[in-house]
């Protein structure tokens, strides 16, 4: 567990120094400044929906390269002459780059929720919803973008397939329909869907359960819990798969 800890801590502090991850407190300002200034602030709803996918993006894009460089020779070498097994190397990076991005969302929201207070005088629940399912909801993603590095071992494709997800198939997924490509005559792409739907990240559902909690309705814990085993299963299967691969 030390040695764990050591390494996740170590993996926070690496990523915290590259370009996408050094520019967000300036990017955290301009965001504030606009928030600040702007005449009449935008519809919280629509703001929301569009920092939910920007930062998602934004999260997923920045981190795609990291289990991929690390298991590049002579850094992984590196990793494994020290005290750490393959597991230990992909969980620290698991962990360290979910904390960080986390922080990250969560700069973001609070910069936008002191302004609304301040501003409005009143509290805002939809952004602390907004927040909490972008936490939720990366530590899934990156479940399934580690695996990706493992297996492919190529940041491009894993950084574009990451990308669609978030644009298009989590929707689709939500919806579970092909019906408005108007290919679904047969029903087959619903019922492969509906296997999709319960091996990916729930994005759009884990939105909706917090948003309705932190309104004051009953929570619905399953897409969370969904979100967080289909993350167990993809680390699960990436780490087997690296303990079978020769480096």
């Amino acid at each position: 567990m030390k040695r764990l800890a050591t390494l996740t801590v170590y993996t926070i502090f690496e990523l915290a120094m590259q370009p996408a991850f050094k520019v967000t407190p300036v990017v955290a300002v301009l965001w504030a400044i606009f928030l600040g200034f702007v005449p009449r602030i935008p519809d919280p709803n629509l703001l929301r929906s569009i920092l939910f996918m920007l930062l998602l993006l934004y999260g997923s894009i920045a981190s795609a390269n990291t289990v991929v460089q690390r298991l590049q020779r002579g850094a992984v070498e590196l990793y494994l002459s020290k005290p750490f097994s393959r597991a230990d190397l992909i969980l620290a990076t698991y962990l360290g780059v979910t904390i960080l991005v986390a922080s990250v969302f969560l700069m973001f929201g609070l910069t936008w929720l002191l302004i609304w207070w301040e501003r409005t005088g009143t509290w805002n629940g939809g952004i602390v919803s907004t927040c909490a399912s972008l936490v939720v909801g990366f530590a899934s993603m990156y479940g399934f973008i580690a695996a990706g590095g493992i297996i492919f071992r190529h940041t491009p494709f894993v950084t574009l397939l990451s990308t669609l997800y978030i644009l298009f198939g989590a929707t689709i997924l939500e919806i579970r329909s092909f019906d408005f490509m108007n290919i679904n005559a047969q029903q087959t792409p619903d019922r492969f869907l509906q296997i999709l739907y319960y091996a990916l990240p729930p994005l759009i559902a884990i939105q909706k359960s917090l948003g309705t909690a932190i309104a004051g309705g009953a929570i619905d814990p399953y897409p969370v819990i969904h979100a967080g085993a289909v993350a167990v299963f993809a680390l699960t299967a990436g780490i087997l798969y690296l303990q079978r691969e020769d480096l």
